[in-house]
């Protein structure tokens, strides 16, 4: 097994190793990669049709790097990345496997983005609690942590509101970069997730909404639900499930 590094886990504040215990993490090792795949909905504003998708993701737990890469439209010919890769930010959707339809420029702004989004996906790869040595934890009352990292631009920060269970409930940010008309601008951007199940061994969410204030209003611009998780070792390949 992977062992840790035990007086970085021990320097972490108490209520973020007690998160950790709670969502099943082992403080003597965990997986460095999770692999998963989800179906749901996504829009891109208020006033626009839902439309279905189907995705696959992966996380490390111990760097801030992901990539998720959906298909939605007809038949499932566009293609959405969403990823961040050693700090870069990804942001890409293309038609017929290979026809432009959209991509966010490559900028500061773009990796903060990215970024933040890793942060709040903590929640599907919670090794990275215990594992990432990037990450900086705070903590604010009993149900409140806020974790963050250093960015090419100013550090990506999100906040956590834990359940009545000590879990992961509620995701916020209140200035993530967004993306609009070619351009970013910040906005408060936030979360929901729920359906927590135990499975090979970790407390998930099966589901989540997350959304955007957009003109002082929540809107919610994208569902999912988990159909597959794994999680790998450097040693031991997958996680046994647990009974």
């Amino acid at each position: 097994m992977n062992l840790l590094n035990s007086s970085a886990v021990e320097m972490l504040p108490e209520p973020v190793r007690a998160l950790a215990e709670r969502l099943g993490c082992e403080s003597t090792g965990g997986a460095p990669t999770v692999r998963l795949s989800q179906i749901g909905r996504l829009r891109s504003g208020a006033n626009a049709s839902w439309t279905q998708y189907r995705a696959s993701q992966t996380i490390a737990s111990d760097e801030c790097r992901f990539s998720w890469i959906a298909r939605t439209g007809l038949f499932g010919l566009v293609r959405i990345e969403d990823a961040l890769d050693h700090g870069t930010g990804r942001l890409t959707v293309t038609a017929l496997g290979c026809l432009p339809v959209m991509r966010a420029p490559t900028c500061a702004a773009l990796d903060r983005s990215e970024m933040m989004r890793y942060l709040a996906e903590i929640v599907w790869a919670p090794d990275a609690i215990l594992r990432n040595r990037q990450l900086q934890w705070d903590v604010s009352g009993d149900r409140f942590l806020a974790v963050s990292c250093r960015t090419s631009g100013p550090p990506a920060t999100v906040t956590f509101a834990l359940d009545e269970n000590g879990r992961i409930a509620v995701v916020k940010a209140a200035d993530r970069p967004m993306f609009v008309a070619g351009g970013f601008r910040p906005a408060c951007w936030f979360g929901r997730v729920f359906d927590y199940r135990r499975h090979a061994g970790y407390w998930l969410p099966f589901r989540a909404a997350v959304g955007w204030e957009i003109d002082g209003q929540p809107v919610v611009c994208w569902e999912g639900q988990l159909v597959e998780w794994v999680a790998y070792s450097e040693e031991n390949g997958v996680r046994p499930q647990a009974s």
